[in-house]
């Protein structure tokens, strides 16, 4: 980490009124180290305990949970895998990994690059026609529309999942 990333951290969590607590120490001295990580709450817990057995997972959520609620960290939900969390630093997208399931931070541009590259693919109707052959519904979303859409998507369907009594190991 570099030499007083830490306090910058800690300094701009106070400036947008939060409260430093060990565990948010904790948990910002983590995601600092390897800024660029994408790293899920077990994972993150799994780290931290080895150190300080006494930092509880539902801890680290709460820690999470206060820190992207401040602003200072962000959140990512990608296909079924846990969400991971990052430094909310410079916006980027997200791909993920579909062999081992690992998320990485890319470039705006980049994401944007692609989209584009989508919309001009998606302006052929044969290969329109071919997707809604095979079921595929087509609609353009932005990234921000995208994440919102799967954020209501989640929480519909596990709502749905509460109320059914269904457990999920």
């Amino acid at each position: 980490m570099e030499p007083g990333r830490l306090d910058e951290l800690i300094d701009d969590l106070r400036s947008r009124g939060g409260r430093v607590t060990a565990a948010r120490r904790l948990v910002l001295t983590e995601l600092a180290t390897d800024p660029g990580a994408h790293i899920s709450a077990e994972d993150l817990a799994d780290r931290l305990q080895g150190e300080h057995p006494e930092l509880h997972l539902a801890t680290v959520y709460r820690t999470l949970r206060t820190l992207g609620e401040v602003g200072l960290v962000q959140h990512v939900h990608l296909g079924h895998e846990p969400a991971v969390y990052h430094l909310a630093e410079h916006h980027h997208g997200h791909v993920q990994c579909s062999g081992c399931g690992r998320v990485f931070g890319v470039d705006q541009a980049v994401i944007d690059r692609l989209q584009d590259g989508m919309r001009q693919a998606m302006a052929d109707k044969e290969l329109r026609d071919k997707l809604e052959a095979q079921g595929v519904e087509l609609a353009e979303m932005s990234v921000e529309q995208m994440e919102r859409f799967g954020a209501a998507e989640i929480a519909k369907w596990g709502e749905a999942v509460k109320r059914s009594g269904a457990q999920v190991d």
